[in-house]
């Protein structure tokens, strides 16, 4: 986006990081620009009387130099500090039926979306959630970047020689799933997320095995290595499949958890009710535990003296010795065929066999709660290990939409309500975010999390426009294509319809609702082309500011720049638009700004709104943005002048610019 500002110079943009430095710390930047770090350590170290003021310490600098390298990593942050080069437009049927609801789904590349948000949601989002591909090496990730710069660029680019440029541009262009890729794939998108949480804000990152060690890394370097939270195993299934001799059976993947600031998140305690400890007795609260163990461990051959019989007497006491007043005799079921084994010894079975119990002929442990030291611990472990599996989420998916196998391992939305409330307030109107946002479970939950709860919370979910190969999943295609009468079928036609859908059944559902406003609805919106970008060859920084001007007649184009426009000054895209009639025309006020976007505007328009400056209470623009393309240079010139020379009458003062 370039802008001309009548009231000052154009500037060239700088990285963010560069920004905050130079606001700060002037006196270390030579006259050419350069950075001076020796200038830096002393005034921040403290030699240069720059102290810590709260705790009297001085800043101590670290020459320890240990980090993820990866193939490509100069150019993934300079992907991290590129401006949006897309429109955004709205779904203007759907936005209409949902005009009142504060929540969004966004179509389009997550990394694009991201660029528009950071002026609108920067330090706004209390929670991230996403579920990015694991790169397992059987497709489930691509590296394919938007932007297509030639070898040549990307070396200038990335400060690489001719050769590291070959190879990056060779995995770029032939989207490779190499280690590499994924690190360029995931650390701007990591970096623009960051600067979106809230200073007490959290992100939660599912991954596997196969990326889980490089991610720490990735996150240790974008939120620093201080403010890691947890690395949390999910139990994924319960089913123990044959493996070849090589390999361990794996049914966990994890969760990361890192903070914005770690030092000000303040996680949620979960109250614990009838769900967690639904039994009593005298000694007060408890759940039951199996006496046993499945899988492979679980079985008499791994443990043969922990398969034994157990006998229950007429008295309904148990015992390990049959007699005449024995009524049951009580093994261990079968692991997979196999005979099972107990969890407690023989010894372990004398001493404590009064807190067992028989349930459905299985034999369980009372656990009680004054047993639970830390509870908050213990709920988190309990949880994480045994109640999140992907054959819930498999389930809840085919229930909503009425049929099997459209999404491949979606999570539950126990999963992501339990998350939601361990990091986010229900009356805050904390806002969540998810840009992978695949079957759309976020937005399940937080919409069910609220109806439960009373709550207030809000989502945003980014999801591409991945079209689905009719070869590999028939079923979604069909589905996305004869019931949900999509052209090119896609998952953002799924995501879309479970939100729908699962809105409409939390309704239903919900008679006595907590909170009588519950928003079930979202607004859409989607990236699309920026119809004046320019040809591959150019680089950001060579843009001329009035080349390749294409006048832009259409309303969903002209609505597409409006969007653009307003997240970049940090209106919200749920914030709503005010028209405002100035004769002929109509301009758009957000607050205090006034975009002045169609074509046709006349000295006519600007004599009515400078009276309406004067005249109205309420109307009280401090800021006027003209969309450059449709305006001449000369009405730019006279819109200038007279915002300018007008002494009006509530003395604002009033800036005019205009973008392209």
């Amino acid at each position: 986006m370039v802008e001309k500002i009548f009231d000052n110079s154009s500037v060239r943009a700088n990285s963010k990081e560069i920004q905050i430095l130079k606001a700060h710390f002037a006196e270390c930047f030579d006259k050419d620009g350069k950075f001076m770090i020796d200038k830096f350590e002393k005034i921040v170290g403290g030699g240069g009387g720059f102290l810590n003021t709260e705790n009297n310490q001085n800043l101590e600098f670290s020459k320890e130099s240990f980090g993820l390298n990866f193939l490509g990593k100069s150019y993934a942050r300079f992907l991290a500090n590129q401006n949006a080069n897309s429109w955004l437009k709205a779904d203007e049927t759907h936005n209409e039926q949902n005009q009142n609801s504060q929540n969004l789904l966004i179509k389009g590349d997550n990394l694009e979306v991201l660029r528009h948000l950071q002026k609108a949601y920067e330090n706004r989002i209390k929670m991230i959630y996403i579920d990015p591909p694991y790169n397992t090496g059987s497709g489930d990730f691509v590296y394919n970047d938007e932007r297509k710069y030639t070898p040549e660029q990307i070396a200038k680019i990335a400060n690489l020689d001719k050769d590291e440029s070959e190879r990056l541009f060779k995995f770029l262009s032939k989207e490779q799933s190499s280690h590499s890729a994924w690190c360029v794939f995931m650390y701007p998108r990591l970096k623009l997320a960051r600067n979106l949480l809230k200073d007490d804000g959290v992100i939660f990152i599912s991954i596997d095995d196969n990326e889980q060690s490089v991610l720490k890394l990735l996150c240790d370097e974008v939120f620093g290595e201080e403010n890691f939270v947890a690395n949390i195993p999910r139990k994924t299934s319960h089913i123990i499949r044959v493996s070849n001799n090589s390999e361990l059976q794996k049914i966990h993947d994890y969760i990361l958890v890192y903070g914005k600031n770690k030092a000000t998140v303040n996680f949620t305690k979960q109250e614990t009710g009838e769900k967690e400890f639904p039994y009593s007795d005298e000694n007060g609260k408890y759940y039951l535990v199996s006496l046993q163990n499945s899988g492979a461990a679980g079985t008499r051959e791994a443990r043969p003296n922990l398969y034994y019989e157990i006998y229950k007497q007429k008295d309904g006491k148990l015992s390990l010795r049959k007699d005449e007043n024995t009524i049951e005799t009580i093994l261990p079921h079968k692991v997979s065929g196999k005979d099972g084994r107990w969890l407690w010894s023989k010894d372990k079975f004398n001493k404590d066999w009064q807190r067992l119990v028989i349930k459905d002929g299985k034999l369980f442990d009372k656990r009680y709660l004054h047993e639970c030291s830390d509870l908050k611990n213990y709920q988190a472990y309990k949880t994480w290990l045994d109640e999140f599996l992907n054959s819930k989420g498999t389930k809840e998916l085919a229930e909503i939409l009425g049929q099997q196998g459209l999404f491949d391992y979606p999570k539950s939305t126990n999963l992501l309500k339990y998350l939601i409330n361990l990091s986010t307030n229900p009356n805050n109107n904390d806002i969540i975010l998810d840009f992978f946002a695949g079957s759309g479970t976020t937005a399940h939950a937080v919409m069910d999390l609220n109806a439960t709860d009373g709550g207030n919370r809000k989502f945003i979910l980014v999801q591409l426009d991945e079209k689905i190969d009719e070869k590999k999943n028939k079923t979604a295609y069909d589905f996305c294509k004869n019931e949900l009468g999509s052209e090119n079928p896609s998952i953002f036609d799924i995501t879309k319809e479970r939100i729908i859908r699962a809105g409409k059944k939390i309704k239903d559902e919900s008679v006595n609702l907590l909170n009588s406003e519950l928003d079930l609805g979202f607004k859409i919106y989607e990236i699309c082309e920026n119809k004046r970008a320019l040809p591959n060859d150019k680089l950001d920084d060579e843009i001329s500011l009035f080349e390749n001007l294409n006048e832009l007649k259409d309303k969903d184009d002209l609505n597409a720049v409006l969007n653009a426009f307003r997240l970049h000054d940090g209106i919200e895209l749920t914030q709503k638009c005010e028209v405002v009639n100035l004769a002929s025309y109509e301009a758009y006020k957000f607050g205090e700004k006034i975009y002045l976007i169609n074509s046709n505007f006349e000295s006519e328009n600007l004599k009515i709104l400078l009276e309406m400056i004067d005249n109205q209470k309420e109307f009280n623009p401090t800021k006027i943005v003209l969309y450059g393309v449709n305006f001449s240079s000369a009405m730019q010139r006279e819109v200038c002048e007279s915002i300018k020379n007008f002494a009006n009458k509530k003395e604002l003062k009033i800036s005019v610019l205009s973008r392209y």
